[in-house]
């Protein structure tokens, strides 16, 4: 079992080639004889005062070692701010070089649980009251489910640090998201391509690139001249990891369509840093665009055809393409095939109908209704009846058919006589 031996002292040091002593105490413990004492300023004169705190920080050491007492830390942990906490946790993020938006986005959550559940201590953090908090909201689901996951980050955070002893909402569910999407988009119809590029000539560009690399609209704001390759053999766009969602790196091959137009705005010279695209078109001006060409913002279901719908469009038609999963999943830059077969693709625009009717039949008996009657016999040529010789010449025997044959019968020969005899079915004759 360790030992904790402690002494005050007050520490010496030199000046004017005098030996001076401090005013204040400090404590010196250790937890066994092979390991080097650790001093903790005490910040006190009196004698009695220090050797009383001594006493108090032995007891206490010693109820941690044996599971009596929260240790030291802990307890001062737990009479910190949580706004203070929140503060350090912003800090880490940020020296771990978390995206600007992203730490600006859980800060501004954070502080707002914080304030709207009352939270002042990290004791006040509870299951019940997020989830009142939670029920009062209008928020989306998925908005929802963000501030618990963004909350649990940060609890995860204190209890790794030692601040707390476990994450308090790790019990709270997640709210369902399906069928609770505030905005669901659909996929354009190839016709509605057409007709939104007829409408847009100096926009053309900019949703063709949309709808054929699944680029984003931040993303393409970005986009330099210097990172697109477009006199090669397989043309390609190279996503910059410092503006893609997912912070990666991802090269974008291009169609022969897009290759041309892009031609027209980045010469085989252009290597600089200048953007691609003089400017993206607003949502004001990309709606403008839709209603200029006739189609709907919202349908009768509700699904919205906003500029992100482009690459919803995109991994619908690399469905409609048959486009293996895995492949349509890394030209789409997901990290979840479920991405790509669900949420973005439309399933109202593949062709299941088709699908399903080139199905195999299986001549499954139909109903025996009047004059529809079932034919399960399989059709078969015609029967021909025996041939029997009458008054055969010089002995020959006479010749007759045995069992079944075709509806050209043997052609008897002229001097011959032939006789029909009756028809006797479908056994083989047999003498």
């Amino acid at each position: 079992m360790n030992k904790i031996t402690a002494f005050i002292f007050r520490p010496s040091r030199q000046k004017n080639g005098r030996k001076v002593l401090s005013s204040f105490y400090v404590l010196r413990w250790r937890m066994d004889s092979k390991n080097g004492g650790k001093d903790i300023p005490l910040n006190v004169r009196d004698h009695q005062v220090a050797e009383k705190m001594k006493a108090d920080f032995i007891r206490q050491k010693e109820r941690e070692l044996n599971g009596i007492a929260e240790p030291k830390a802990l307890l001062d942990a737990a009479q910190k701010p949580l706004v203070e906490h929140l503060a350090d946790f912003i800090k880490d993020q940020i020296s771990r070089n978390k995206d600007e938006m992203y730490v600006y986005t859980l800060e501004k959550r954070l502080l707002k649980l914080c304030k709207e559940c009352n939270w002042r201590l990290a004791k006040d953090v509870t299951p019940d009251s997020f989830a009142l908090w939670r029920g009062k909201q209008t928020l989306s689901a998925k908005t929802k489910n963000d501030y618990l996951a963004d909350c649990s980050n940060f609890l995860n955070w204190l209890q790794r640090h030692g601040r707390i002893i476990n994450n308090s909402l790790k019990v709270v569910g997640k709210v369902e998201t399906r069928g609770k999407e505030r905005r669901k988009r659909r996929a354009l119809t190839d016709d509605e391509i057409r007709r939104l590029f007829e409408m847009s000539d100096s926009r053309r560009v900019v949703y063709l690139t949309a709808v054929n690399t699944g680029l984003r609209r931040a993303e393409m704001e970005q986009m330099q001249k210097c990172d697109v390759d477009l006199y090669r053999a397989d043309p390609l766009i190279r996503a910059r990891s410092s503006t893609t969602k997912n912070h990666k790196e991802g090269i974008l091959w291009l169609n022969e369509e897009l290759t041309n137009e892009l031609k027209k705005l980045v010469g085989p010279d252009d290597k600089g840093v200048d953007p691609v695209f003089e400017r993206v078109p607003s949502i004001e001006e990309y709606r403008e665009d839709l209603e200029a060409a006739g189609i709907p913002y919202k349908d009768e279901q509700g699904r919205v055809a906003d500029f992100h719908a482009l690459r919803h469009t995109l991994g619908t038609n690399l469905a409609r393409a048959g486009v293996p999963p895995r492949i349509a999943m890394a030209i789409m830059r997901h990290s979840d095939m479920r991405l790509t077969n669900t949420t973005y693709t439309d399933v109202s625009q593949l062709p299941i109908a088709e699908a399903v009717n080139k199905l195999p039949t299986f001549g499954t008996v139909k109903t025996n209704a009047p004059g529809n009657a079932p034919n399960l016999v399989k059709p078969c040529l015609d029967v021909s009846s025996p041939v029997h010789l009458v008054n055969p010449v010089n002995g020959e025997k006479p010749l007759a058919t045995i069992g079944d044959c075709p509806a050209l019968s043997l052609v008897v020969a002229g001097s011959q006589k032939a006789g029909v005899v009756p028809r006797l079915g479908l056994e083989p004759r047999t003498n």
